[in-house]
Order: structure tokens, then C-alpha cells, then sequence
């Protein structure tokens, strides 16, 4: 049973390099696998030249960059052809500091509970690891631009879970930023679904983790690091940011939470009204 770490780089080649060093000095996995979704710039040949003496990391090209559920399912692919479906996958982004510790845990996790685990991640410092899944009216409201903002601490009760001290705690939603899973559950759940360029990638998985009656942890005495850095989502302005999670959410709303005609519509005029307040906000600041 191997150790496969998946990250996916877009025009980010330094971080990714670093990431991918680091990473190797904590001697743990087997192999890493690096997708260049389709970088405009040549983060790919860098790649391929940083580590090409080194046999356990391979830089894949994605053909296309259709956004990051579909890069990491080109990873996931390439996987499934040339690995084990007991082997154990680690999904990180560039600009998480993994350790050993915390590795290992997760690694012991999975291993111990194996026939119904479904994705494990850590606690994150600076960032929310996991969350709870929300129905859809209290969704489309209180995680709307303007509801969120007035009923600030109202959403961070509704949508995430409260500290926890315990060894493991069962959650709904874990983080795309860094979790693992095996190979064969990723198989089970068809990957990520391919219709969502960014955003609600996630929700997407804890539906199918459920689907399947397996349940995802957090272990919240281990804890990971953000380290951030440039990422697809700082080269895009909060409006488009905003227009492409809209897409996503109603995507989601659709085919997986069933919502019809009328309460999608409903979403249309909240979703176009905080497109409006960002943008006046934007006219005010004179940008």
C-alpha cells in the first residue's frame, strides 16, 4: 500500500517546486504526482526540469485547463492506470506545509477504518478544514454577500463546526486545499464532478462520500499549515470570483440538492443582487 500525493500547479511553478521539496524531505510518499493544468506560462518545462532525475515524482501535462476539479481528475486518472486502488491518495495544494506527524495520523486513520472512511483531512491553521453541508434556503441566503455580512456571526454558527478537542470528529464537508482518501473510494465516487471550473468542489464530494455510506473525519489534533501564495483565485477579480462561484452553486443546487425552476430563480435574483453591491462597491473605490 503506497503513499500518492496529488497537487496540481498553475502558473506557480516556484511554489509548487518548494511544496514538492519540502515535501520530499519528509520522507513519507511513495510518489508525487504534479498536474500543470495547461499553465499560460512554463511552469510545465520548469517542472519537468526540477525533477527529472527524481523517479518517484512525475509532472503530467493537463491538455486543457478546464479548472481545478478536472486537473485533479486528469491526476486521479492517471493514477488509477499506473498504481493500486489500496493505495492511499493525498490531495494537497501548493501552499500547504505539510509535517510527519500529522501525515502519519491521517495515514494510521484510513488504514484503521478502511471499509467506511470516506475523506480524512487535519486541522489547518488560518483556515477552515471542514464544514458543515446546509439546506438549500438557508444556503442561498445566509451565505449570500449581503445576508452574510449583516448575520456574520449567525453563518459561521450555521455553517461551521464549533473547536473540537477530540481525536477524530465526523464532519460533512473537508477541505480541497488537503485531504486523503483511498484510491479505491475515489474510484467508487467517479472523482470530482467535471461541471465546476472552481468553487463547491467540495459540497460536490461530501455528496457523493454520502452517497455511498462512507463518512469523512477531521482530526483535529493534527494540524497542517497555510502558507499561501498566488493562486488561480488572486488573478481573478472579486466580481468574476463571485460570477464563477454563482455558476458553480447553481450547478450544485440543481443536480444535487434537486432544486426547481422556481427556487433557482430565486438564487438568479440574490446571486445578481450581490453581483450589484460588489460592483457599486468597486464604483466607490474608484476601480
Amino acid at each position: 500500500m503506497k503513499n500518492i500525493l496529488l497537487v496540481l500547479n498553475y502558473n506557480n511553478f516556484n511554489q509548487t517546486e518548494k511544496f514538492v521539496k519540502d515535501t520530499l524531505s519528509l520522507y513519507f510518499f511513495d510518489d508525487v504526482i504534479i498536474v500543470d493544468n495547461n499553465s499560460v506560462n512554463n511552469s510545465f518545462q520548469e517542472l519537468v526540469e526540477c525533477f527529472k532525475s527524481n523517479i518517484h515524482v512525475r509532472v503530467i501535462l493537463s491538455p486543457n485547463n478546464n479548472g481545478y476539479a478536472q486537473g485533479n481528475n486528469f491526476g486521479l486518472k492517471y493514477i488509477e492506470k499506473n498504481f493500486s486502488v489500496n493505495d492511499v491518495i493525498y490531495i494537497s495544494n501548493p501552499d500547504i506545509g505539510l509535517n510527519l506527524k500529522a501525515l502519519v495520523a491521517v495515514n494510521k486513520f484510513i488504514k484503521d477504518n478502511e471499509s467506511n472512511v470516506g475523506l480524512v483531512t487535519t486541522s489547518i491553521l488560518n483556515q477552515q478544514s471542514t464544514w458543515r453541508l446546509i439546506g438549500y434556503y438557508k444556503s442561498i441566503f445566509i451565505e449570500s454577500y449581503l445576508f452574510r455580512k449583516l448575520f456574520h456571526s449567525k453563518y459561521i454558527k450555521m455553517k461551521y463546526y464549533p473547536k473540537m478537542i477530540s481525536e477524530k470528529y465526523p464532519v460533512d464537508v473537508v477541505t480541497g486545499a488537503f485531504f486523503a482518501t483511498n484510491l479505491s473510494t475515489i474510484i467508487e465516487i467517479d472523482g470530482f464532478d467535471p461541471n465546476t471550473f472552481l468553487y463547491m468542489e467540495e459540497d460536490i464530494l461530501a455528496y457523493k462520500i454520502k452517497k455511498i455510506n462512507r463518512q469523512s473525519y477531521l482530526l483535529p489534533m493534527e494540524q497542517v499549515t497555510h502558507v499561501g501564495g498566488t493562486s488561480t483565485v488572486d488573478t481573478l477579480s472579486e466580481i468574476n470570483q463571485k460570477k464563477i462561484l454563482n455558476n458553480s452553486k447553481k450547478y450544485y443546487y440543481k443536480s444535487y440538492m434537486k432544486v426547481g425552476f422556481w427556487g433557482l430563480g430565486l438564487f438568479s435574483i440574490i446571486s445578481n443582487i450581490d453581483i450589484g453591491i460588489l460592483f457599486l462597491k468597486k464604483c466607490l473605490r474608484g476601480k
